[in-house]
């Protein structure tokens, strides 16, 4: 009797250290998937990474079979892109949406989504966002690039690179004049100062 129950026992132990290790292996896996999303740029970043000057409004051409810089962008809506570099200071994204429906989004490197603010949102059509890192933000209040009819929005980065995009829905070709000049109008520069000049 006693050896078979030496034996149960045994086999016991040997389960245990088998649940062990799985449950390690599947943490472990876990954790590799989520730090490489964190550490490794995203591809989406990458491919924008080339398009237009850092701190300026790049205005995509419409989106077509044989144009799709990014999978899954649709053909009605008109798309214009800042690569924002925060390390001279803060950047001041201004733009004027066309309708509720267009949105001004904020990417990480990583390809999170940091901000995103809609027409729907706002009270006015004019929206201002001050891009800023959490250094920047610190002690005396920031000035206000435009003028204080828009909305102004103060962003806490998490990174001092990103890339922000602007969509524009158009709900008919008729739209299509107004949508491209309004992005056309959109601007993406340093932050200015009271008196108008750059930082």
């Amino acid at each position: 009797m006693r050896p078979v129950v030496r034996f149960l026992r045994s086999l016991r132990i040997k389960w245990v250290w088998l649940a062990a290790a799985v449950l390690a292996g599947v943490f472990l896996h876990i954790a590799t998937v989520l730090a490489v999303t964190q550490v490794t740029p995203h591809r989406g970043i990458q491919i924008l990474a080339g398009i237009g000057q850092i701190n300026s409004m790049t205005v995509l051409p419409p989106v077509t079979a044989a144009y799709q810089p990014l999978p899954f962008l649709s053909p009605d809506t008109r798309y214009a892109v800042c690569r924002f570099d925060l390390h001279k200071g803060p950047v001041v994204i201004h733009a004027t949406l066309g309708d509720d429906n267009w949105t001004v989004a904020l990417y990480a490197p990583s390809g999170a989504n940091v901000y995103a603010v809609a027409g729907a949102d706002l009270e006015q059509r004019d929206v201002e966002l001050l891009l800023a890192t959490s250094q920047d933000t610190q002690g005396a209040a920031l000035p206000i690039a435009r003028d204080a009819s828009s909305t102004t929005i103060t962003v806490g980065m998490p990174s001092r690179t990103g890339v922000a995009i602007i969509s524009a829905p158009m709900a008919s070709a008729a739209e299509a004049d107004k949508t491209a000049r309004l992005l056309t109008q959109a601007v993406c520069n340093a932050r200015l100062s009271a008196d108008g000049a750059a930082n």
